[in-house]
């Protein structure tokens, strides 16, 4: 059986946990949080974008880092990229620079909506282009993804990797996932992850089966304050026979005004009662979508500090790295991470790239090289509008008309992060707010009471698309 590929579950992380009898906690992805679609980060990415103007590079030159004669390799490798008229990204081919042999090449079928139905990934192995990876969707009619494969190249002929099958509620929101790996050619249950609601399409339990691992099933309970959408309590449990067991709760949750949280704590029950085991805050930068978690542990009856994560982005969104820590008792000291060093020309576009990481393992613990990069060849898109068919049909804003100014926005069938917007009469912004989906569902409560009675347009953009609701502030 081959090895699985961890990072298309997203959720795996959880499922380590339980097998260790340690507990899940807030730094752990969310039900329904995962990667876009089911797909690798770097494929997610190039999801059906919204209305905008974009420019995209044509030509990428990369050199890779040779650290045991601490030089860049040379020649560097070209890829030449050709998109859609929408700016999305269809092809790609790379080439020796100096020789123009061929290495590898990329390519992108996609939907009338833009929206990704496979990709497939070759090598030059000499004489011809051979197959090497490949990944196929299947989406229902309202462009929700019901089963996605990963298959490898092996022997002249495809192989399954992993196979993802998923059903949805009415809303839009996960019903079940089935993740499948490749066992000596068939395909074995690994993960079966069911979702339940509550009235107001609330994410109330998420149950965790893993058929051929021997864990443990578990479920996750979610509660809420009020008609709040943002849970405040979590408790976690484990099945032992025919029982549910405790093992431990999330509490204390706080938010900020965008949704974000900004701290928690998660306790243990030992068997008697419950025990302070961790505690986190997060903070945010203002001024970029920068941001720091730290996490603290109880220990001899204190709170003592145990590690932290920071992320740094650019004035324009480019993330810049993530930097993890660990306390040593008198000082935070570095124990892995990524940075990337940026250069701009006068358009603001990224023209070069130095990317470092601390290895792991490794020691002393410092960035070293891995690869410098150069983009050229920009060209500008109008990606178009892309209505977003399926989420326009889950949207609901009520009340409306709205005789103070108050509504509330709610979706279900988000993929990722979204963007809120209000728009008066004169097309002047009035709100702004990220909103970050529960299980694929989001709540914004908005308010225009400052603002003068009239017309108001409600735009949301996501990958799928743009979903406008218009709202009448009488």
């Amino acid at each position: 059986m081959k090895k699985p590929i961890l990072a298309l579950l997203g959720l795996l992380a959880y499922a380590s946990a339980a097998q260790a009898q340690t507990l899940p906690h807030s730094r752990l992805p969310r039900p329904g949080t995962g990667p876009a679609n089911g797909l690798p980060a770097e494929i997610a990415n190039e999801a059906a974008r919204p209305t905008a103007t974009v420019r995209k590079a044509a030509r990428i030159s990369t050199y890779s880092w040779v650290a045991s004669g601490s030089r860049w390799a040379t020649p560097a490798n070209v890829t030449m990229q050709t998109f859609s008229v929408n700016g999305d990204l269809l092809t790609g081919v790379t080439t020796d620079s100096a020789t123009q042999r061929p290495v590898s090449r990329f390519t992108y079928v996609r939907d009338t909506a833009g929206r990704i139905s496979s990709y497939l990934s070759e090598i030059w192995n000499g004489t011809a282009w051979q197959n090497s990876t490949r990944y196929v969707n299947v989406r229902d009619a309202r462009g929700n993804i019901t089963e996605q494969t990963h298959d490898n190249w092996v022997s002249n002929a495809w192989r399954g990797n992993t196979r993802q099958v998923v059903s949805y509620t009415a809303q839009n929101q996960y019903l079940q996932r089935l993740i499948y790996y490749d066992n000596a050619g068939s395909w074995s249950l690994y993960f079966d992850f069911q979702y339940t609601y509550d009235g107001t399409h609330r994410l109330t339990q998420m149950e965790s089966a893993y058929p051929s691992s021997g864990l443990a099933t578990t479920r996750t309970h979610y509660s809420y304050p009020g008609v709040g959408t943002l849970p405040n309590g979590i408790l976690y449990q484990e099945k032992q026979g025919n029982m549910w067991v405790d093992k431990g709760r999330e509490l204390n949750h706080v938010y900020d005004g965008q949704q974000r949280i900004t701290s928690y704590e998660l306790q243990q029950w030992d068997g008697l009662a419950w025990q302070p085991q961790e505690r986190g805050t997060y903070t945010y930068d203002t001024a970029t979508l920068g941001s720091q978690s730290t996490f603290d542990i109880y220990q001899s009856g204190t709170w003592q500090p145990a590690s932290r994560s920071t992320n740094s982005y650019d004035p324009f969104g480019n993330h810049l790295g993530t930097v993890q820590e660990q306390w040593s008792g008198t000082a935070w000291n570095l124990q892995m991470g990524t940075r990337e060093f940026l250069g701009y020309n006068a358009t603001d576009d990224v023209v070069r790239r130095l990317s470092q990481r601390v290895p792991v393992p490794g020691n002393p613990r410092v960035f070293v090289n891995q690869t410098k990069t150069y983009y050229s060849n920009f060209q500008s898109f109008v990606t178009g509008s892309r209505a977003a068919t399926a989420l326009q049909a889950t949207a609901t804003l009520h009340p409306n008309p709205s005789s103070s100014g108050r509504a509330t926005l709610a979706v279900s069938g988000l993929h990722g992060a979204a963007t809120a917007t209000v728009l008066d009469a004169l097309g002047r912004q009035v709100l702004s707010q990220q909103l970050r989906p529960v299980a694929g569902s989001a709540h914004w409560e908005l308010s225009v009471a400052d603002q003068p009675a009239g017309l108001y347009l409600v735009r949301l953009t996501t990958d799928e698309g743009t979903v406008v609701k218009r709202l009448i502030k009488q």
